[in-house]
């Protein structure tokens, strides 16, 4: 008997190169292809540049014969750079054909509306596509067929990175891990309908919360432009069905800062936690960890929804602004040639995110004792532009020339501040400094000049003064002035606290001028913020950033008095001055402390106590001086120090922002138990 044939086996890894019967966009969308050059279904798609036949390398397609080159990330940041480069080129010829164009007619006949820049408008996708009316005249090898490919390719990668993406969290395994993680297993039980009919109130008082969010700048995003969100206002009223959850979110967070700002609302705890509430539920519904539309702007404003509203700063606030900073890098919003191809709207908005997200993280970070999340290094995006949200809109073709610094909008404190926050990393830098190599005073020197230049190259609309000398001025205005303020001393506080306790004189000097006027500005504003007062509708001033400063001021001011204990003769401070302004501090955070429980509060209560106690009592005394009447000569070193209660870790406490206030450190030198434990 004869063996029948063996088959003959193909090396594993290895296949036929066989003739194509479909383009390779058809296979990949499991379309029937007519094998024209290019296929009909390529030609509709406006895919033409995408449409080729014949095998594939290995690289861009899998074993199964199916296309991978869409998957790929480093072949769609290619494909996205040169699309890039390919669309500038148009962009130049276009220009220069149009100037051409125009000298040539200069003295004949004008530019018709088709022709030249006409042509052509800005939008959110780069270069709107010419008129069909246009085509026709021209041709499909015109070069305004050349920039619709390009656009179309584009469009075409962006759609297969979104169905890449939801096909990832499509498969069972992924979908099951992550919904838990993530909260989006509400879905399971909870619908957009049950959220709005359960939280949202009528349009007419929706109408009004929204205004009053608006009205009041101060407090309102500059990353949310007033007339693109009344447009989306608008469309969501009458679709609401059709509005992205993670809009909606925009939305409630809206709702619930304008609530916590309106006298008639504020009162009404259960309606503003259940804004709170649809917002994160909105937010889990859409997905908000995953870079879609929205989703960077929708978890900011939620993220500073929770710290104007709230004495605390969270944990959970820490891992927010993680999510957000990884989200916006990944989408580019930290650099200028990341937004290649958007108009110049949507890249003026994206500058105003990023800004927003960068200060904040930085902020939050310090008062968290964190190092930030934010690479200031790693991003090259500009400053936004000093507009109003009426000098540019969705269709502007460009930005208007900025205005001046000296003109107040509701971006100008993000543009100054911004200045402040790059030098404000690098004081934390230096702080945080974990090895061997401790900062020189020529390094703390520089940064010192550093912020106190930027400081005094202010417009003077916006430098320091007293209420009383504001009268006539807006509260928006007034509240811009504070903060670039409080800013400012912060930084100074941070930069030369750590060196305090190296009893150096001159760290001493600026800690106390800080201190003093962090304490003094944020207590003349206290009063003003409660109901009555001048600055009543900007209460959330006073919630957990700027009561953090006033935490840190007293707790520095403590530092300076405990270093300059040893010479009364050689303190740059006013004893009684300086227990007077402690004295105020413990009544405004008495009083806030009655109303709403804060842990930090109360071990910097006792932290005040104590010293208002031992330097008053030392005052009456007149101790810390020799038999002879003369005063004990500062010591240079730790080692010079008699106290028998002082167990400070000055070693420890240097870095000034490990436990943010120090409090472990001042329980020991005051040997007031810290009551967080």
């Amino acid at each position: 008997m004869s063996s029948a044939p063996r088959k003959t086996s193909r090396p594993t890894g290895t296949r036929r190169n066989r003739e194509r019967l479909a383009c390779r966009p058809c296979r990949q969308r499991k379309l029937k292809c007519d094998r024209s050059v290019p296929c009909s279904s390529c030609v509709r798609r406006r895919a033409a540049a995408c449409c080729s036949y014949g095998p594939s390398s290995d690289n861009a397609e899998n074993m199964d014969g199916t296309d991978n080159t869409s998957n790929n990330p480093e072949w769609r940041v290619h494909a996205y750079s040169r699309l890039g480069q390919l669309e500038s080129l148009v962009e130049t010829l276009v220009r220069q054909r149009t100037e051409a164009t125009v000298t040539a007619n200069d003295d004949t006949l004008p530019t018709t509306p088709t022709e030249g820049q006409g042509a052509i408008g800005l939008s959110s996708g780069g270069l709107d596509a010419p008129s069909p009316s246009h085509l026709i005249q021209s041709g499909m090898t015109h070069w305004s067929a050349v920039l619709e490919d390009i656009q179309a390719f584009r469009r075409t990668l962006m759609t297969f990175a979104a169905e890449n993406t939801d096909a990832m969290l499509s498969t069972p395994r992924a979908a099951a891990g992550i919904g838990v993680m993530f909260g989006t297993h509400v879905s399971n039980t909870l619908s957009i309908e049950d959220i709005l009919k359960r939280h949202l109130p009528s349009q007419r008082d929706t109408d009004r919360l929204v205004s009053i969010y608006f009205r009041d700048r101060s407090a309102a995003a500059p990353f949310i432009h007033a007339s693109q969100f009344q447009r989306q206002y608008r469309d969501f009223w009458n679709t609401p069905g059709e509005t992205s959850s993670l809009w909606i979110s925009i939305l409630f967070s809206i709702l619930h800062i304008a609530a916590t700002t309106a006298t008639m609302w504020r009162d009404i705890e259960r309606i503003r936690v259940g804004f709170a509430e649809a917002a994160a539920q909105c937010l889990a519904l859409g997905e908000y960890f995953l870079p879609k539309p929205f989703a960077i702007e929708a978890l900011l404003l939620y993220t500073q929804s929770q710290y104007i509203t709230s004495l605390e700063i969270p944990p959970f606030m820490g891992s927010l602004l993680s999510i957000i900073v990884r989200l916006a890098t990944t989408a580019g919003y930290h650099r200028e040639d990341g937004a290649s191809g958007l108009s110049p709207f949507a890249k003026e908005m994206r500058r105003r995110t990023w800004s927003v997200c960068a200060q904040l993280d930085l902020l939050i970070s310090f008062h968290m004792g964190l190092p930030s999340s934010v690479q200031f290094s790693a991003w090259n995006i500009q400053a936004p532009n000093n507009l109003l949200d009426s000098d540019f809109d969705e269709d502007s073709v460009q930005l208007p020339t900025a205005r001046p610094d000296t003109e107040f909008t509701g971006v100008t404190f993000c543009i100054l501040k911004q200045r402040f926050m790059g030098v404000f990393e690098k004081i934390l830098q230096q702080v945080l400094l974990i090895s061997a190599q401790k900062p020189t005073d020529d390094d703390v020197d520089l940064l010192d000049i550093e912020i106190k230049t930027i400081y005094d190259t202010l417009p003077d609309i916006y430098r320091t003064r007293p209420l009383n000398s504001s009268v006539i001025d807006s509260s928006k205005l007034i509240v811009t002035r504070l903060c670039i303020s409080l800013i400012y001393y912060k930084c100074l506080c941070v930069l030369h606290r750590p060196h305090v306790s190296k009893f150096r004189a001159n760290s001493i000097r600026e800690c106390y001028v800080a201190s003093t006027a962090l304490i003094r500005i944020i207590t003349d504003v206290y009063t003003e913020c409660t109901t009555g007062g001048r600055l009543e509708t900007e209460e959330w001033f006073m919630k957990s950033i700027t009561w953090r400063d006033l935490l840190l001021g007293s707790t520095t001011l403590c530092l300076v008095l405990c270093a300059t204990n040893w010479s009364m003769d050689e303190s740059p401070m006013d004893r009684s001055e300086t227990l007077a302004l402690l004295e105020t501090a413990r009544a405004v955070i008495q009083a806030e402390q009655a109303r709403s429980e804060n842990k930090d509060s109360s071990s910097v209560l006792s932290i005040i106590d104590t010293a208002i106690c031992e330097f008053r009592d030392q005052q009456d005394r007149g101790t810390r001086l020799s038999a002879t009447g003369e005063a004990v000569p500062l010591p240079t070193s730790v080692e010079g120090m008699s106290y028998d209660r002082t167990c400070w870790n000055w070693e420890s406490s240097e870095n000034g922002v490990s436990n943010d206030f120090e409090l472990a450190h001042f329980s020991g030198f005051m040997g007031v138990p810290d009551r967080r434990l």
